[in-house]
């Protein structure tokens, strides 16, 4: 699987009016490269899942977005988000990349 998408982050996010696409994809670079040097080759089919939570994780550690969505009410309008402590989107991320490289440390 290819690299991801500007429009692919922004439909993670939830839409994200307020980032530029300037600015998402230069944090989809750096997430790039990130997930290259922890082992992941881009032609991974998990790559560009990895790439969005990773940008997802830099984007929630610099308090431009939120934390992924923790519980949603519909009827009192309540949205909880995880917090970086909770599990935010760098903790997804490293869930994801070690059930990919596994125990041993191999790619599989």
């Amino acid at each position: 699987m290819a690299a991801s998408t500007v429009a692919s982050l922004r439909e993670l996010l939830g839409g994200v009016p307020d980032l530029s696409d300037v600015r998402l994809q230069k944090v989809l670079v750096s997430a790039k490269r990130k997930v290259k040097a922890d082992g992941v080759d881009s032609t991974h089919e998990a790559f560009a899942d990895l790439q969005e939570y990773c940008a997802a994780g830099i984007l929630e550690g610099t308090g431009e977005i939120m934390g992924p969505l923790a519980s949603k009410s519909v009827a009192d309008v309540s949205e909880t988000y995880a917090s970086i402590a909770e599990g935010g989107w760098q903790n997804l991320y490293r869930r994801e990349l070690v059930s990919i490289i596994g125990k041993r440390g191999f790619i599989v």
